[in-house]
């Protein structure tokens, strides 16, 4: 005997455009090889949310619905069922302002699960379970992003390819600068450029964090003839989709740091979406890129080799959030993320000479034993 509950599509994909409620439709199956006799063939659909920050842990069920199958006469309280397939079919609305599944997340999860039971007399019950995911589509076009202003008598302009991407995209990002009085002027007055990928958490109605997930520096930067570079940036492949209802908020955007010669700062931010794979529009791809985007996997780049331990994406100490210092295994690893701490990132010297140095950067990582070797003796205190 078993009982068995089937989703055609166990994936709710919701959408704020479209007026049509959103259904769950499924069978719940009992399969008995001898007569059994039920009380009740119950199902239960719960949403619950279990959001942790720091100290605090807030548990809440977002969705509840629940259907009876078995019928008895009304002086029987339970009934007999012949051997063979029995199956019942069930069909639920869906809100359109329920909350995304989330799981795995250093800040909590959202579940939506579904539970059949049959209930019989003087035995254990029959228990099946299922989960459904809810995902979001997003609510804007797939089409260019673009940033324009005026700093320093130069004018720039940043122009993302796409504003919708899904994980371990690469974000291209135009940018054009020019003088205002003398456009065909090259910059040169640039000294670098620093580039942040962020991901901004917000657990309404007041709490809000931001880690960073991508951080890339270029010194001297090079611009063509007609003033226009392309940034490059890969996204990690751990980072969460993008998110807005009435529990939570989460939301990505590229800062990009421009350090003029002079030592003062502009400061750019682009607001990028990151979604599901099948969410994400298919776009034509740049042919200057063709031969990198036929490549499947992506191996991590040697600068990101060269980043000490508090760098590395899956490490939690010292700067990880209190909500995610807990022991983790290596499955939890690739969720957890780095607070965008400006000081511990531009003031690391360190960071910066391995990052700029041409022949530590081409170079091969070294040895373990090169490592021992090369590692600072300890002296003992007199």
């Amino acid at each position: 005997m078993s009982l068995k509950i089937r989703i055609p599509n166990p994936v709710i994909v919701l959408d704020d455009n479209v007026d049509t409620p959103t259904t769950l439709s499924g069978t719940v199956e009992l399969e008995l090889k001898e007569s059994m006799r039920l009380k009740a063939i119950k199902l239960t659909l719960v949403g619950r949310t279990k959001l942790q920050w720091r100290e605090n842990v807030v548990k809440r069920t977002v969705l509840t619905r629940g259907w009876s199958f078995l019928e008895h006469d009304h002086h029987k309280k339970s009934t007999i069922l012949p051997a063979g397939k029995h199956s019942w079919p069930f069909e639920a609305t869906l809100p359109n302002n329920l909350p995304e599944t989330i799981q795995g997340s250093s800040y909590g999860d959202i579940r939506y699960t579904l539970k059949a039971e049959a209930v019989r007399t003087f035995a254990k019950n029959l228990i099946a379970r299922s989960g459904i995911e809810i995902r979001r589509r997003p609510n804007v076009s797939q089409q260019p992003v673009r940033v324009a202003g005026e700093y320093n008598h130069i004018t720039y302009e940043m122009v993302s390819r796409q504003s919708i991407h899904k994980r371990n995209d690469r974000l291209l990002i135009d940018m054009y600068m020019m003088y205002r009085q003398d456009p065909a002027t090259p910059v040169s007055s640039i000294q670098s450029i620093t580039t942040i990928f962020k991901e901004n958490i917000s657990i309404l109605p007041s709490t809000h964090d931001t880690r960073t997930l991508r951080f890339l520096r270029e010194n001297g930067t090079s611009f063509s003839q007609r003033n226009h570079t392309v940034m490059d940036i890969r996204i990690p492949r751990f980072t969460q989709y993008d998110s807005n209802n009435n529990l939570f908020s989460i939301k990505h955007e590229v800062e990009f740091t421009l350090t003029m010669a002079n030592k003062q700062e502009c400061r750019v931010t682009l607001p990028i979406i990151i979604a599901h794979d099948e969410l994400v529009p298919a776009l034509s791809r740049n042919r200057d890129h063709d031969s990198y985007d036929q490549q499947e996997e992506w191996l991590p780049s040697y600068a990101d080799a060269l980043l000490p331990p508090m760098y590395m994406e899956h490490d939690l100490s010292p700067y990880s959030s209190p909500a995610s210092s807990a022991a983790s295994t290596p499955a939890d690893e690739p969720e957890d993320w780095l607070p965008a701490d400006a000081s511990a990132i531009v003031d690391s010297n360190w960071l910066t000479a391995s990052l700029m140095d041409p022949t530590c950067r081409f170079s091969r990582l070294p040895s373990y034993d090169t490592a021992m070797m090369a590692a600072p003796a300890t002296t003992s205190a007199f």
